[in-house]
């Protein structure tokens, strides 16, 4: 038995080639009504719901919000991630690299002085704490729109075993480098 797909939109986009192909799925309504997808990779016909990862909406115009909410959800999550809300106020993102006789950690903290940056190790961890402060030029601006964290931030991290010191510690570019020596 034979089943022919019905495509319900076809997908406009920068990434389409030409005559319109195009390796994404494209949704289908399959002649009892159900959706499918043509042109998932490696398989003729798969249920909408497993190729986009959601049940795919019966109006052409609630696929595209569907679409562009999950991109919207997408970004704001590695947004979250990036910069961590922590109960204490933000958590800066960092890079831990290990050498054979030191440890270097590198913090991004754009906007911030080394003054409004305390160092202290105990009990395994580094905690990186501070606070990053709005321009005093810029106090009585106008927001539009505030991507970048203000205010307290906090970042404990765990150090591999062994005895450390501070052996240097620099603030150039945005960038917090930590250099732990290690002793022993």
């Amino acid at each position: 038995m034979s089943l022919t797909l019905f495509p319900i939109m076809a997908p406009a986009s920068p990434a389409m080639g030409p005559g319109g192909n195009t390796s994404a799925p494209i949704p289908c309504r399959r002649p009892d009504g159900t959706l499918a997808c043509r042109n998932f990779p490696g398989k003729a016909d798969v249920p909408a719901s497993q190729a986009m990862g959601v049940e795919m909406p019966r109006d052409p115009t609630e696929a595209m919000w569907t679409q562009a909410l999950g991109v919207l959800a997408r970004a704001d999550r590695l947004h979250r991630e990036v910069f961590r809300p922590v109960q204490v106020g933000w958590e800066p993102p960092i890079d831990l690299l290990e050498t054979e006789d030191a440890l270097v950690i590198v913090v991004a903290l754009p906007g911030v002085t080394a003054a409004d940056v305390d160092l202290v190790i105990g009990g395994g961890e580094l905690a990186i704490v501070g606070q990053r402060r709005l321009p005093a030029g810029l106090r009585s601006a106008r927001v539009h729109r505030m991507e970048l964290p203000h205010g307290r931030f906090e970042r404990r991290v765990l150090l591999p075993p062994g005895a450390y010191e501070l052996s240097r510690r620099d603030l150039q570019d945005g960038c917090l480098t930590v250099t732990l020596r290690k002793l022993g």
